[in-house]
């Protein structure tokens, strides 16, 4: 009677050839095979979420949620608030608003939209990586963005995350196939399609529109291509203009006045009321936040008022903050965005101990995305617009972001920027292993070109 080690050897050794026919289909069709295994993933949770949680986890995914029934059911708690906030949010809103219409108020059909979102940006992880990489490197490369633990989670959920994910992904996929060809018809294409996503961004948040159109000039100026003049003349069109469709000024200058005055007050009011605020709630918005409870709260009017007062106090002493502060607070608000939490943090909140854990696979992702970025500066127009959208929008988040709790789902902007890196990078790792194996192979041979036969 066989142990059960032999045992065990046996089954594995049966187990090749499945193994093999299995990796040899999911090579030969990587993008269905990244596609289907990430919507399934999501799709999974989407009915989890749904049967134990009515649908959401958050306040923010059961706020759009309530705003989309409002809609569909023409409710009486519907002002100029919620269609100021729902034009905003169109292309998140619309959708879903339509769904419930025709097939009824079931959150797990907005949830199944961004999981489909959240597919096909790992999709395009696996589209882009190919497009510098071995098949088996960008379906790795596609596959862990598939199943990347918070990226799966944000994208099953009613939050617009995944939109934003899945237009700036596809945009680097158009922008490959745009900056390529010097023929006017699919010049015309690319720029049509560019267009619509650009819109499609703007109805989902205006500063990752601005910095996606600034990153996209950056990305068709580094290089030569055909049509290079008209590629630049195209994209500084869509910086100046698109933006005046949200309001958001020409070349979203209004969103530029925000920043050149201090976002400290920004990340202050991100901060309020949150478990993992970052920053400290000062006077000011103390004053705002009173300002509030005054209008809502009539039982306790004159409280409120005392509050006011004291608040009021308190702020003619505050000077207001400037872009010097954010300056100084950019360095810890990178390291929130790219580092935290960090072990000493686990200790004030353990829903950190999650997003701690997801750091084995971010941190070995980081490091390969930082050995594959110097493609970007040679490579193609693909890689640079993804190079500068990730550090535009780091740097945009690091800044604004005054709690980790929406940092961390924030940080889903680039991290399939971060993804197709870390496949360049992984190429560029396996190249030169190749070479170092060739170089020892043939040092280790021997070759007797130089000796010579003398006459005995």
């Amino acid at each position: 009677m066989e142990s059960p080690r032999f045992q065990q050897i046996g089954f594995w050794r049966s187990m090749k050839p499945f193994m093999a026919w299995t990796t040899s289909r999911m090579l030969a069709r990587p993008l269905w095979t990244v596609f289907v295994t990430a919507l399934v993933v999501r799709l999974c949770v989407v009915a989890l979420v749904a049967l134990f949680a009515d649908g959401y986890l958050f306040q923010d995914d059961h706020g759009y949620l309530q705003l989309a029934e409002q809609h569909t059911d023409r409710s009486e708690l519907w002002d100029a608030g919620s269609q100021r906030f729902w034009k905003t949010n169109l292309s998140f809103l619309a959708p879903i608003s339509f769904l419930f219409d025709v097939v009824g108020p079931y959150p797990a059909l907005a949830q199944s939209l961004q999981a489909l979102a959240g597919a096909w940006t790992a999709t395009c992880v696996t589209m882009l990586v190919g497009r510098h990489a071995r098949p088996g490197i960008s379906l790795g490369a596609g596959m862990v963005a598939a199943l990347y633990p918070s990226q799966v989670l944000w994208s099953s959920l009613v939050l617009k995350d995944a939109l934003v994910w899945m237009c700036l992904a596809t945009i680097a996929v158009v922008i490959a196939r745009w900056q390529e060809s010097g023929d006017r018809v699919p010049f015309a294409i690319g720029s049509t399609g560019l267009l619509l996503l650009l819109l499609y961004l703007s109805h989902l948040r205006a500063h990752t529109l601005v910095t996606t159109c600034l990153a996209l000039v950056v990305s068709v100026s580094w290089r030569p291509s055909p049509l290079r003049l008209a590629r630049i003349v195209i994209a500084l069109l869509f910086l100046l203009l698109i933006p005046l469709t949200v309001d958001a000024g020409l070349g979203g200058n209004r969103l530029w006045r925000i920043g050149l005055f201090g976002m400290e007050e920004q990340r202050q009011a991100g901060a309020v009321g949150a478990a993992t605020a970052l920053v400290e709630i000062p006077a000011h918005t103390q004053l705002s936040l009173a300002q509030e409870r005054v209008a809502a709260l009539e039982a306790e009017l004159k409280l409120a008022r005392e509050d006011l007062e004291n608040w009021i106090d308190q702020v003619e002493s505050t000077i207001p903050s400037t872009i010097t502060d954010d300056l100084l607070y950019l360095p810890t608000g990178i390291r929130v965005m790219l580092v935290d939490p960090l072990p000493q943090h686990l200790g004030n909140n353990r829903n950190l101990i999650l997003a701690f854990s997801e750091h084995l696979i971010w941190y070995p992702a980081l490091l390969l995305c930082l050995l594959g970025l110097p493609s970007a500066l040679r490579g193609s127009a693909e890689l640079t617009f993804s190079s500068f959208v990730a550090l535009g929008l780091l740097v945009m988040w690091a800044l604004v972001e005054g709690n980790f709790g929406t940092a961390f789902r924030h940080k889903g902007e680039f991290v399939w920027a971060v993804l197709v890196f870390a496949g360049v990078g992984a190429e560029q790792l396996a190249r030169r292993r190749s070479s170092l194996a060739e170089r020892l192979q043939h040092s280790g041979s021997p070759n007797c070109s130089h000796l010579t036969t003398e006459p005995t």
